[in-house]
């Protein structure tokens, strides 16, 4: 069986923003799920990325047995009023009882989209960082055009330990090591199937399985067999063959699956 330890369903599922999950929302994410576990993925993680979409990642987390939920601000969703968001996000995790929440995520540093505000993106990530480690838990990594400033923050709380996960890993091999040295998982997407892709190949071969998980980021990022498509958990069995037939050549599909799944256990350790 297989985890995918990173996905939106509720953008999958196209629920408007701002606004509650219905009960027809909730029971067409059921049937995606149900289309997952037909393809052996037996576990969702579905992603926060604000207010709206972490409380929506809790009810789902909820409702859903086989799905467990993340919270928080995307460094693309940062606004001026950051300490009502954490307030909020206290919140949250104070709701959670069931402890469905297994990680604070996703969160970091994004370069990329224009318009984007540095200072606050860091005084953002800073704080989740603390958030997770007084909650004991793992952080998911959005890094984009922004490793070193990444790797940077991460350092000013080397003596704290904090774990974790970058996810959609697109760096090179230099920078998988650094990952590694701190003691953090790689997230490898469908974009690891395409075909421009020899360097980011070359880097995960590099980090081996112990030290990888398996993600969609469904919508996003359909793997190269079914791209052009809205991705979909389901797809994390094509994401695992790829890599037996490319990246880990001594290794079937079924260990990958296996493995990957250990590794998401052992970073996500609420995930029954």
């Amino acid at each position: 069986m297989f985890i995918d330890t990173h996905c939106h369903l509720d953008i999958i599922a196209e629920c408007p923003e701002n606004k509650s999950l219905t009960a027809e929302d909730i029971q067409k994410i059921k049937a995606l799920i149900a289309e997952s576990i037909d393809q052996k993925v037996a576990t969702v993680i579905t992603i926060g990325t604000n207010i709206d979409s972490s409380k929506k990642s809790i009810t789902l987390a909820t409702e859903i047995p086989s799905v467990y939920g993340s919270i928080g601000i995307h460094p693309c969703d940062t606004t001026d009023d950051m300490m009502t968001n954490l307030a909020e996000l206290e919140k949250l995790l104070a709701l959670d009882t069931k402890n469905r929440i297994v990680g604070i995520g996703e969160i970091g540093l994004d370069f990329y989209h224009p318009g984007f505000d540095i200072p606050r993106q860091k005084a953002y990530f800073r704080a989740q960082i603390k958030l997770a480690i007084t909650h004991n838990l793992p952080i998911i990594i959005h890094s984009r055009n922004a490793f070193a400033a990444t790797i940077n923050i991460l350092d000013e709380y080397k003596s704290q330990q904090p774990r974790g996960v970058f996810h959609c890993f697109s760096e090179d091999t230099a920078a998988a090591r650094q990952v590694l040295e701190r003691g953090f998982f790689v997230g490898i997407d469908g974009h690891i199937s395409y075909p421009k892709n020899n360097a980011l190949r070359e880097a995960i071969a590099f980090c081996g399985i112990n030290n990888v998980l398996l993600e969609t980021d469904a919508p996003f990022l359909a793997p190269q067999k079914v791209r052009g498509t809205k991705n979909h958990p389901r797809n994390i069995p094509l994401i695992a063959e790829y890599l037996a037939e490319e990246v880990f050549k001594n290794l079937s599909s079924e260990e990958i699956g296996i493995k990957t799944t250990q590794n998401a256990r052992q970073l996500f350790s609420k995930i029954r």
